[in-house]
């Protein structure tokens, strides 16, 4: 096998190209002849898909696509609701109590199938405001569904709450009933109250 090597000389201020029939003994490893079977059979072996064949591939990601398909289907998406608080009721032992403010507001509900519901309420008395709150441990009682939609029911603050929402009406109606401990008192002349609302859309 003959090689041709071009160098270039400077003598005198001149480039003269000569051409050579040897290999340079000075630098090798710049003139290692690489016999073409070699080069072939490496480019051969790169050229190969050697991770997945195609029906593998093909094979992995009907997997994928399945597990993805049948997670999703399997977990409803979180839903959230939000509104107005349009009055509210004050009973004393379930009697009426002669506390009867204007009660204004507002209400939001996140409810996810696989966390407590979290609820966040202003609530305004003679439009002064009473009340901002915010609870994420809503623990889902009852969830009765039907064609037109579901009646939510869910308990918080060690039972003394009880929020309920109702999907069922156009539009949804919240409610946020508390039991208070302590009774009745001058200060106080109410041991239990609902908050009711509507949602908007």
């Amino acid at each position: 096998m003959k090689f041709v090597t071009i160098r270039a000389i400077r003598v005198t201020g001149r480039l003269i190209l000569g051409l050579r029939r040897k290999i340079a003994k000075k630098i090798p490893e710049l003139w290692l002849p690489v016999p073409l079977e070699v080069c072939m059979k490496t480019y051969y072996w790169l050229g190969r898909n050697r991770l997945l064949s195609p029906l593998r591939f093909a094979i992995a990601l009907l997997l994928i696509v399945l597990v993805v398909s049948a997670s999703s289907s399997s977990a409803s998406p979180a839903q959230a609701y939000h509104g107005t608080i349009t009055s509210g009721t004050f009973l004393c032992n379930g009697e009426p109590s002669g506390f009867s403010p204007t009660v204004t507001g507002t209400w939001n509900l996140s409810i996810d199938p696989k966390t407590p519901a979290q609820v966040t309420l202003t609530i305004f008395y003679n439009y002064s405001l009473h009340l901002a709150l915010g609870y994420n441990a809503l623990m889902l009682v009852s969830e009765n569904c039907n064609t037109a939609g579901c009646v939510y029911s869910f308990s918080g603050f060690g039972d003394s709450v009880t929020a309920t929402l109702d999907t069922t009406m156009t539009p949804a109606r919240f409610s946020w009933q508390v039991q208070l401990a302590g009774g009745c008192s001058s200060q106080r002349p109410y041991n239990s109250l609902t908050f009711f609302g509507v949602a908007t859309p």
